[in-house]
């Protein structure tokens, strides 16, 4: 652990003009949320969520949100705020987290910026400021025709030609963040980073996290999560958030006609994954048509513009890992072993990034 109860003693005793905030960061699965709820009872705390995708309702098992069990009766704020047709930014999240710290400090409480998004926490601690550019709708469209045609690498690379060093914080895959990093060069000839620079902190803040360093040990951790969060019907979980939506989405309990169920259950499925190799030739009904259903068979790529995308684009919120990769299994052309698989290497990357991110805050991790 890379905190002593010493430590945070002799910060919150140390007077200053600035409010207290007690930041909890880290990369995912690392045990954060132990750690920020362990604290809050210790010191009188309540916990802002500075997870990007904790936001939505819904999302709990692939976000490996808090429950309500774990809170343990500590007010926790930010979390299940918007619906996942909403988008949600920097922009609207950082005013919104400085209301509520002043809130609770006012109420003599010790605030906990918890989470692992580093641009959340950024925006907070040192106090963006945010390019008030408004939306270019035409250039949005625009941009939005051609990543479809050319794919999210190529419109990341047009960021990167004008603008590499934000582009070198963004995953392709975050094409939204993207088009806007794009739209505010065009409005302004500058940097997206330049214009949200920093400015000196309001708060007194003093920054924690739970990780130990140790990187082979995070990655088996996440691969077990992943395992763990596939057991606690993940999948059910992502049918139940697309029906309002897609009611007709391959899968979804509201297809009766082609639910994989009526086959064979994701949670069965899971069971006998060990012995993959028999159930690799297995043939799932799909509506009128057999489907040859083969763990190699179609990659997630050649999915994306016809099943993710369509999906992603009207559910921001499902842009999200653990989400994103079971949308093709639901469509019957993509095997629940390929599913957990990339979930599991996609979970790793990001972790990746996010270690690269709070190299900031710490050099050693």
């Amino acid at each position: 652990m890379k905190y002593s109860s010493e430590k945070i003693i002799n910060w919150i005793q140390i007077r200053t003009e600035k409010p207290k905030l007690l930041v909890i960061y880290g990369p995912t699965a690392c045990g954060k949320t132990a750690l920020t709820i362990e604290l809050a009872r210790q010191y009188n705390g309540e916990v802002i969520n500075a997870d990007s995708r904790q936001i939505y309702r819904g999302m709990n098992i692939g976000t490996g949100k808090v429950t309500v069990e774990e809170m343990q009766g500590i007010p926790h704020h930010l979390l299940d705020i918007l619906d996942i047709h909403e988008m949600y930014g920097v922009g609207e999240f950082a005013p919104e987290a400085r209301r509520i710290i002043a809130d609770i400090t006012a109420r003599g409480k010790l605030p906990i910026l918890s989470g692992g998004t580093g641009l959340f926490i950024d925006s907070v601690i040192g106090n963006f400021t945010i390019p008030e550019v408004p939306a270019d709708w035409e250039y949005r469209d625009e941009l939005e025709a051609f990543r479809e045609k050319e794919g999210n690498e190529a419109l990341w690379e047009k960021l990167n030609a004008v603008d590499p060093d934000y582009a070198s914080e963004l995953d392709p895959r975050n094409y939204r963040y993207v088009i806007r990093g794009l739209e505010i060069y065009k409005a302004t000839g500058q940097s997206k980073k330049v214009l949200g620079q920093k400015t000196e902190s309001p708060y007194d803040f003093l920054r924690l996290t739970p990780y130990d360093g140790d990187r082979e040990k995070l990655y088996e951790k996440i691969n077990r999560r992943v395992e763990e969060m596939f057991r606690a019907w993940l999948i059910e979980e992502l049918q139940k958030l697309l029906e309002p939506y897609f009611p007709d989405f391959p899968g979804t309990f509201a297809d009766k006609s082609t639910r994989r169920s009526e086959s064979i259950s994701p949670r069965v499925e899971w069971k006998i994954m060990n012995h993959w190799e028999e159930i690799n030739s297995l043939a799932i009904s799909a509506s009128d048509n057999q489907v040859s259903w083969r763990s190699n068979s179609i990659s997630s790529q050649t999915l994306e513009p016809d099943i993710v995308n369509d999906v992603i684009k009207r559910l921001p919120g499902l842009n999200s890992i653990g989400y994103r990769e079971i949308l093709p299994y639901l469509a019957h052309v993509q095997s629940l072993e390929k599913t957990v698989e990339l979930v599991q290497q996609n979970s790793r990357h990001y972790a990746k990034r996010q270690l690269t991110w709070f190299r900031r805050y710490n050099p050693e991790i």
